[in-house]
């Protein structure tokens, strides 16, 4: 098993590149916040809008994540 570390190496390539995470479930919150805690332009997409979504959508949007709730079939270019 893994120290649970990201290496340096890890973190500079992320840095600036434009990741999309597809779905707001149980891995994609928490993959949302350490990608963009990365580095990463990160743009979350998920198909539901619900009052759960939404609530997860106004935290990732408070850490200045893009968020498109709804439109989970189309994902951002150059990601």
């Amino acid at each position: 098993m893994g120290s649970g570390q990201v290496t340096s190496s890890v973190s500079s390539e992320l840095k600036g590149k434009h990741v999309t995470v597809a779905g707001l479930g149980v891995s994609g919150l928490p993959a949302a916040k350490v990608l963009h805690g990365l580095g990463a332009i990160v743009t979350a997409v998920n198909d539901g809008a619900d009052e759960r979504a939404q609530a997860q959508a106004a935290e990732l949007e408070a850490l200045g994540i893009t968020v498109r709730l709804g439109d989970g079939d189309t994902l951002p270019e150059g990601t």
